[in-house]
């Protein structure tokens, strides 16, 4: 492989890199500069910077993966090949750590966990960017900070994050983040959910929240009954790269009881979110979300403005996002009907929970 042509601008990063990393180390580790390591029988590579133990003295031949604790790669006109073939070597090779100093975009892009998707392939599932006024911890020591705004130089170019951000955010298929699940990377108490492939974190339960949900819960299975299957806070599967865990789902009885896959949109009357803190999120990214798979129902109960705004007929707008034609808003005295059981009524006064409201967004 032919490496790419080195800038001024690059050199300038590594220079800095080098300095400031062997200010911090402090002797503790070895720093070796693009020397070769041997990932494989077919693949020698020479990352910008390795760090291994300091017990390691072995200069006649390339550094063995072993002993290598972090690889760093000064990514300028290489960024494309550091972070899309690079990335998936270091992760086959176990390189615990895997650093692309991006010069593009001014960020420190951090990559740990390796594990393998598939037959063939192999990923890192935590990825993590850190800005140019960040510090951060080398290796984990917390004694051994370092200080970005040392190596950074200038501000990013804004047209180059918008091509940058076409091919650096990594994205999860359904199938890898089970994979990530099966894993156990990802716990069964972690409030995360996958939105458009990428590792959302969920927004903390308030009180009002957990009222609302316990209420919410009581009242849809007494009034469902067996006439549909109400799911609180379990994922649902979409074909925009994302599985979400709405509050509430209302499906439709499948003979699996959804055994082989979570409820699609075809088996989904009614998605349900609560929203206090999560209310811009929940209007802004999921929403589009629900949209673009055709659910054809979604509620959100406002908790900052007490009150339910319901969204129907799902459309694909001339700028190409996707929202809901249709808007309706209910307050806390009225009743209204479940989606496709025009017969069953919530009185929404049993649902939200009681407290006084100013500000009603």
């Amino acid at each position: 492989m032919e490496r790419v042509n080195k800038r001024s601008r690059y050199s300038a990063y590594c220079l800095n890199f080098l300095e400031e990393l062997s200010i911090v180390l402090k002797g503790q580790a070895r720093i070796f500069c693009q020397f070769p390591i041997e990932i494989s029988n077919y693949n020698v590579l020479k990352p910008d910077f390795a760090i291994s133990g300091i017990d390691y003295y072995n200069f006649t031949s390339s550094v063995q993966l072993e002993d290598i604790l972090l690889v760093t790669e000064i990514a300028d006109s290489s960024l494309q090949t550091d972070f899309e073939l690079k990335r998936l070597l270091y992760a086959e090779a176990n390189i615990k750590n895997y650093w692309v100093l991006n010069v593009v975009a001014n960020r420190l892009e951090i990559h740990k966990k390796p594990f393998k998707i598939s037959e063939n392939r192999f990923d890192y599932c935590d990825r993590q960017i850190i800005l140019p006024g960040s510090t951060i911890a080398v290796l984990g020591f917390e004694d051994l900070q370092l200080e970005l705004s040392s190596i950074f130089l200038n501000d990013p170019d804004p047209e180059l994050l918008v091509r940058l951000d076409m091919f650096t955010n990594k994205k999860f298929s359904i199938k890898e983040y089970h994979r990530l699940i099966d894993l156990e990377f990802l716990k069964e108490g972690d409030r995360i959910e996958l939105i458009r492939g990428e590792l959302v974190e969920m927004a903390a339960k308030g009180k009002h929240h957990a009222v609302c949900c316990s209420n919410l819960n009581r009242l849809l299975w007494q009034i469902v009954s067996d006439r549909a299957i109400v799911r609180c806070q379990d994922p649902i599967e979409l074909p925009n790269l994302s599985e979400p865990e709405p509050d509430f789902a209302i499906v439709r009885m499948r003979e699996d009881n959804y055994l082989k896959t979570h409820p699609q949109p075809e088996d989904i009357f009614l998605v349900i979110e609560i929203a206090d803190s999560s209310l811009q999120f929940d209007r802004e990214v999921k929403l589009p979300v629900y949209a673009e798979a055709g659910i054809e129902n979604v509620w959100i109960f406002n908790l900052i403005g007490d009150r339910l705004e319901t969204y129907t007929q799902p459309c694909r707008m001339s700028s190409g996002e996707f929202e809901y034609r249709n808007i309706q808003i209910f307050l806390p005295e009225d009743t209204v009907a479940l989606p496709r059981f025009e017969d069953l009524k919530l009185e929404l006064s049993r649902i939200f929970p009681n407290r006084p409201t100013t500000d009603r967004p």
